[in-house]
């Protein structure tokens, strides 16, 4: 019996209290006191949420105080949480943008917004989906300056406005950045804020590839680490190609920012540079003659910060040798077709070579005529540069109708021909 004792106990003891009701005091009559004696009807009454969120009137003084009207005793909750906001109380969000999401050492994303805030959160939310959080950490002073100085450089790191920077800094870093990560989050705070231009203007290459990928371009925007190990190798390749007034920061930055790459920048310079290093006066003039500037180093400049790819900028070089190369033996070739043997591989030297054959292959055409047929210059392209075995075969059916022709004359022996334009073997060694 005790044991059942104890377990309704137990029972009873896990039941929520709800309203407690005591009985007013009655007369003899059972009436309530209030209602009899009428004693109570000026008693002040006020107005409360019972625990159950319901609003009723209690007396506040006297005997029947924290009472209804009924006599029951009210025990007092809190108000109901009112969710509808008045139109008066509706104040518009302030407009933001995302500049731009890093990912932390730790995991965590950093996001920093148009009006210069920032917020950090977890990659991976835990089992109640909220973020963690960072204890708070503090940047010495020294560590930023060690840290500024190698990325930066001596010099850079001892500018007046690295106090400020390092505020800003400071901040991420307490939000469990690394230095490098809030050194970078720091970049676009400080340029969407205006308040450090002397360091933003650094990274006008950054900033003017972020443009880029905002709006929709699929492209690598770097870190303030990577802008300078790209910045010291562009400079490393424009300086070993007898450029080194190009190396500047300005320019530097300006080609990082219409997005080439160190890889773009040396290919163009030994590709190109090489082309025109060693080309003849009759090429070098057509090339200064399609390109802004007398000088190898204006020609550099227009390449590196066209607007185009150093691939295709590549290509429009190699390009116009061919048609250089055209020119030289007398004949004119259009950009398609100069475009296409520079495609199979044919720089100015070889394209001169092969030209000379294609220009004595005009023999061919006469030859054809005598039959009511032709062969062109386009025919002739195409057996010398493209090996085409249809045009070849063209040209070993001229050289025998000719060599029949020329047989029969009186004082030419067989296999003597009057010209050797059609010969197999010629100093070309095209086809």
């Amino acid at each position: 019996m005790a044991i059942m004792n104890n377990k309704m106990q137990a029972v009873a003891d896990t039941v929520t209290p709800t309203t407690k009701v005591t009985p007013a005091p009655t007369t003899s009559g059972g009436q309530l006191a209030n209602a009899a004696t009428g004693s109570l009807a000026k008693t002040p009454m006020k107005s409360i949420y019972d625990n159950h969120g319901n609003k009723v009137d209690v007396y506040t003084s006297g005997p029947n105080a924290g009472k209804d009207a009924n006599g029951n005793l009210i025990l007092q909750g809190d108000a109901p949480v009112d969710t509808a906001v008045s139109g008066a109380d509706k104040t518009p969000a302030a407009t933001r943008t995302v500049l731009t999401t890093i990912t932390n050492s730790d995991g965590t994303t950093t996001t920093v917004y148009s009006d210069g805030t920032h917020e950090t959160s977890s990659a991976v939310p835990g089992s109640t989906g909220s973020s963690s959080t960072t204890p708070e950490r503090t940047l010495a002073r020294d560590t930023f300056a060690n840290t500024l100085a190698l990325v930066f450089g001596s010099k850079e790191a001892s500018q007046p406005y690295i106090g400020k920077l390092y505020d800003l800094v400071s901040g991420f870093y307490k939000t469990g950045s690394t230095v490098d990560e809030a050194l970078n989050l720091a970049m676009y705070e400080a340029n969407a804020k205006k308040t450090i231009p002397e360091f933003t203007k650094r990274f006008a290459g950054i900033f003017a590839l972020q443009d880029q990928l905002n709006a929709g371009a699929a492209i690598h925007v770097p870190s303030i680490a990577e802008f300078f190990t790209a910045e010291a190798s562009m400079g490393q390749i424009l300086t070993n190609a007898g450029m080194g007034e190009l190396a500047t920061q300005d320019f530097l930055g300006s080609i990082i920012g219409k997005g080439k790459s160190v890889l773009e920048v040396g290919n163009l310079i030994n590709d190109v540079f090489n082309t025109i290093d060693t080309a003849p006066d009759a090429l070098k003039k057509d090339l200064q003659t399609n390109f802004p500037g007398v000088s190898r180093t204006d020609i550099a400049t227009a390449l590196l910060t066209g607007d185009k790819g150093a691939a295709e900028l590549s290509n429009k070089v190699k390009t116009l040798s061919v048609q250089s190369a055209a020119k030289t033996q007398g004949l004119s070739l259009d950009t398609a077709a100069a475009s296409n043997i520079s495609s199979l591989g044919y720089d100015y030297q070889q394209s001169l070579t092969g030209f000379g054959t294609v220009k004595n292959l005009e023999r061919a055409n006469v030859l054809a005529s005598f039959k009511g047929g032709k062969f062109t210059q386009e025919q002739a392209q195409s057996a010398v540069f493209g090996k085409d075995i249809t045009q070849l075969n063209a040209i070993e059916q001229l050289k025998q109708e000719e060599q029949a022709r020329m047989s029969g004359q009186s004082g030419t022996a067989k296999g003597a021909f009057a010209t050797q334009y059609l010969a197999k073997q010629s100093g070309a060694g095209q086809y």
